[in-house]
């Protein structure tokens, strides 16, 4: 069992002095209360429960639980904390796996996906589909286990962002990002990796280290030990000599997760401004795994089929490492729509 007693006990102790938000009126109150409530409860089912159900109380647990951080979201009026159905949809349920197909509707409608996104400045797609091998692939965690083997050099992760930020005066912010992979840091020409990071929205107006003091020197690539690499990049700030400000530069274009600072994402669809959050990275996963076990026995019985099933131990570990990332960044989580106000 990998139930995260510690993460849900820190969650339990807030819940006699919810955040501000929701203790201003009873019905955000008790939402909140019983939302964590309900999410624990359904996490210790998951954590008895093997692969051929875990999706179920794991997806409607984080549920509940969004609904919490909803009650809690700081810039959220007294209409829009209250979550109602889904707000996202999965398609081609019985095709291969990392084709399976997953929109969110419109992004003005009150769907628990796209409310909940909206407060989190992550995007929605509405009625474009995304296959859910790109999905899964937004997951730090789901670095190490892909969804499928046959395409793995075509793979876009998030990245570690690792801030420079002296305290003298400096008119540039720098941050170095892993890994990048092998089929980037390979070629001294500069653009495999601009085709990369053309998938990470939040980069936009990156520079980078060079081998030379040329325009035209090769970036300046530190291969770490399993075949990735890392490389420095850089925006050009003018933040005088404020070091928090600096901070704070790099906070806008990073998301948290679990202590440290990413890139994420932003699926190529229309209009994604920002990578998508590490919270509806997971909700999106987990809804469509939740609903091919729901509703598409057959095919989820072999997907999970260890002996025949290239997936089937990607989704165990998927699903195991859950019962313990999730609790973590729902406290994160709570904590950044307490603070966004």
């Amino acid at each position: 069992m990998d139930f995260n007693a510690d993460a849900w006990a820190h969650l339990r102790a807030t819940r006699a002095n919810p955040p501000a938000p929701a203790r201003g009126c009873d019905q955000r109150r008790v939402t909140y209360q019983f939302g964590l409530e309900q999410a624990e409860q359904l996490f210790r089912q998951a954590a008895a429960a093997s692969p051929a159900t875990r999706p179920l109380p794991l997806f409607y647990g984080l549920s509940q639980a969004g609904r919490a951080i909803a009650a809690a979201t700081s810039t959220a009026t007294d209409g829009e904390w209250k979550l109602t159905g889904h707000g996202i949809h999965a398609k081609n349920l019985s095709g291969p796996l990392p084709d399976v197909q997953i929109s969110t509707g419109p992004a003005d409608k009150a769907g628990s996906f796209a409310r909940l996104s909206q407060f989190l400045g992550s995007p929605v797609w509405g009625t474009t589909t995304v296959r859910l091998e790109l999905l899964w692939d937004c997951l730090p965690e789901a670095e190490a286990w892909p969804l499928c083997h046959s395409i793995t050099q075509q793979r876009r992760i998030p990245l570690q962002a690792d801030y420079q930020i002296p305290a003298i005066e400096q008119p540039i912010v720098r941050a170095v990002v892993r890994p990048l992979p092998h089929r980037v840091i390979s070629s001294p020409n500069p653009q495999p990796l601009s085709e990369y990071l053309g998938g990470f929205p939040d980069v936009v107006g990156y520079g980078f280290d060079r081998r030379g003091l040329g325009v035209d020197a090769d970036p300046a690539y530190q291969p770490l030990g399993d075949g990735t690499g890392e490389l420095t990049l850089t925006w050009t700030a003018d933040l005088g000599e404020h070091y928090t400000a600096r901070v704070e530069l790099l906070n806008t274009k990073t998301r948290a997760y679990l202590g440290g600072r990413y890139f994420f994402p932003g699926l190529g669809t229309p209009g994604a401004e920002r990578g998508l959050h590490p919270l509806m990275a997971w909700w999106a996963v987990l809804y469509a795994l939740s609903m091919l076990t729901r509703y598409q026995p057959v095919e989820w019985a072999r997907h999970i089929d260890v002996n025949t099933s290239e997936s089937a131990v990607p989704i165990e570990e998927l699903l195991r490492t859950a019962l313990d990332i999730l609790p973590e960044l729902i406290r994160e989580t709570i904590d950044e729509v307490v603070n966004d106000g």
